[in-house]
């Protein structure tokens, strides 16, 4: 709009200006026919000069949205990277556990072999000498506590299992939205510069134009027309 005001103040200012005096006669009718053609020129001009105008303040309106979807497409991403950021922490967690889970379960494992391989010596020393037999605790209480404290460890290995798989898919699927966003940031980035560069190209050659037809209005009416004789 500052374009047009500009414009629109040139024209009035060249309207404005009194034709140069003439020794003859018919000074007067001439300059009469002179500023109505120069009135239909610039008029024309003006209105040209308008719908340009008009066209760039659209593309500025554009330009504005699309700087408004590139914000979104900023924020948006940065909450996905702070998401990933904390799957990727409890997936870290979660592999500990596991690794500490596994590490148990292998102690575990070792006990209950050393209970039973126990408890099937005191069952062979148990046929030999009664007396011995009652003299010992009893091996299978041990070793049926035992292998519930494993099937335990077992079963929650495999939560925790169950449990890393989701978060690592949930990781990669954030990834893949990542990656996504942030092409679509760098496409809409890069398309604001072309209409920027567009938007500042048109700005330019239409400012030259105006100028253009301005100086060729104000050239034309004494160029093309000829004095009456005295």
């Amino acid at each position: 709009m500052g374009l047009q005001k500009q414009l629109q103040s040139r024209l009035q200012a060249y309207l404005a200006l009194e034709p140069s005096s003439y020794s003859h006669p018919g000074s007067q009718s001439l300059s009469k026919v002179l500023s109505a053609d120069r009135v239909e020129q610039m008029t024309k001009t003006y209105n040209d000069i308008e719908v340009v105008t008009h066209l760039l303040a659209e593309r500025d309106r554009d330009l504005e949205l699309a700087a408004r979807i590139g914000q979104s497409l900023l924020q948006r991403n940065h909450v996905l990277q702070e998401r990933n950021e904390a799957l990727e922490e409890q997936l870290a967690q979660a592999l500990d556990q596991v690794h500490q889970l596994q590490h148990e379960l292998s102690k575990k494992d070792e006990l209950l072999r050393m209970v039973a391989s126990a408890s099937e010596e005191s069952e062979t020393d148990s046929s030999v000498s009664t007396p011995l037999q009652q003299s010992q605790p009893p091996g299978g209480t041990t070793a049926a506590a035992a292998l519930s404290q494993l099937e335990f460890l077992q079963s929650k290995l495999q939560e925790l299992e169950e449990e890393n798989l989701t978060l690592r898919s949930e990781a990669c699927q954030l990834k893949r939205d990542t990656i996504t966003y942030e092409e679509k940031e760098q496409q809409l980035v890069s398309d604001c510069v072309k209409e920027l560069l567009l938007n500042s190209q048109m700005v330019s050659l239409t400012d030259e134009l105006s100028l253009e037809e301005i100086a060729g209005a104000a050239q034309t009416p004494g160029g093309n027309r000829q004095l009456p004789p005295r």
